[in-house]
């Protein structure tokens, strides 16, 4: 299976229907040792602190739950109010305990899982970390995978990162 989705993305590569920097993500033995891709960022209280900001799509983002063992609560930066989350409901169910979600995904995370799965809607990404560190437990693990490149108020995602990894190592 994995032989026939490569040559596909060679056949893409080879008529330009891809950029190459996404084939090579295809061809990488392990996604995660790409910049910002499932980065442990800290142990801190027995709590695995993860960057996946790299996850600038769903599918990257189910990629990444798919790779971790600990229970998730995944930080969503996500101004996407149809958010596709297609094949996406059942490991949801299974690995994410918690969703806290900056952006208005927001609705549709709430609409969709509310009852099933905490969902915390936040303004900033310090609200964002208050409310994983108040909600992980031990051996959990806090994903911040975005699953967009930009919020609508024009926030990049890279300098989220950076206010990310700054609370990280200050709080």
């Amino acid at each position: 299976m994995k032989d026939n989705g490569l040559k596909l993305v060679d056949k893409l590569a080879e008529r330009n229907d891809i950029p190459d920097n996404i084939s090579k993500i295809f061809h990488c033995e392990k996604p995660w040792d790409l910049p910002g891709r499932l980065k442990l960022f800290s142990k801190k209280g027995k709590i695995n602190w993860y960057n996946d900001t790299a996850a600038d799509n769903m599918n990257a983002v189910f990629y990444s739950m798919q790779h971790l063992d600990n229970r998730i609560i995944w930080v969503l930066c996500n101004d996407e109010e149809d958010i596709n989350l297609n094949g996406m409901n059942d490991l949801l169910m299974e690995k994410v305990r918690a969703i806290v979600v900056m952006g208005r995904a927001a609705r549709k995370m709430e609409k969709t899982f509310g009852n099933r799965i905490t969902v915390v809607e936040v303004n900033s990404i310090v609200q964002a970390y208050q409310a994983a560190r108040k909600i992980a437990h031990e051996n959990d693990a806090v994903l911040f995978s975005p699953g967009s490149k930009l919020l609508s108020e024009g926030q990049s995602i890279k300098i989220l990162e950076e206010q990310w990894r700054k609370l990280i190592i200050n709080g």
